[in-house]
């Protein structure tokens, strides 16, 4: 109802936020398809209204949507495409975000090299914006990955950091 009352006043920013939360609920309640919807006709709102927000925010839930549905390789696609619309707008908390996104996705697939250079990326912007989760992510991913490689004890190494960090004695 309130996206229709948006729709009648003509505000197409907050018909595309609006559909936007809405996938969101949709994505939560496992609707992918319903979710990547609301997400791919808030798209072209942000393509109409020229918005980068709003359309690096889809860009993101759609790469999530399919990383949700196994398909890690269109994830990476999607996030890389968030990214760089990102890297424009010089949203660094939300970058920092794009690279662990890549990383999980990269670690699914079981590419060890691309998932360490975009941790790489990833840590410096987490520790820039300090983005306390992202640092945590980060470090847990971190712990991933080297265990991929079976270096069990660099792997248990970032685990233990975050243990002293998050549970601190």
């Amino acid at each position: 109802k309130a996206l229709e009352s948006y729709n009648e006043l003509g505000n197409k920013t907050e018909v595309a936020n609006g559909l936007i939360n809405l996938g969101v609920l949709k994505h939560m309640q496992n609707q992918f398809d319903a979710a990547y919807e609301n997400y791919r006709e808030a798209f072209k709102s942000g393509n109409e209204l020229n918005d980068y927000g709003i359309k690096s925010i889809c860009l993101n839930n759609m790469a999530q949507i399919y990383f949700d549905k196994g398909d890690y390789e269109k994830s990476v696609s999607l996030n890389y495409d968030a990214l760089e619309i990102r890297e424009i707008m010089g949203m660094e908390a939300d970058i920092s975000d794009s690279y662990l996104s890549i990383t999980e996705a990269a670690l699914k697939l079981n590419n060890s090299e691309l998932a360490q250079e975009t941790l790489d990326s990833a840590f410096i912007f987490c520790n820039k914006t300090e983005n306390i989760e992202g640092i945590i992510l980060y470090h847990k991913l971190m712990s991933e990955l080297h265990a991929k490689k079976n270096n069990f004890q660099l792997a248990y190494n970032f685990l233990y950091w975050l243990r002293d960090v998050v549970l601190p004695p």
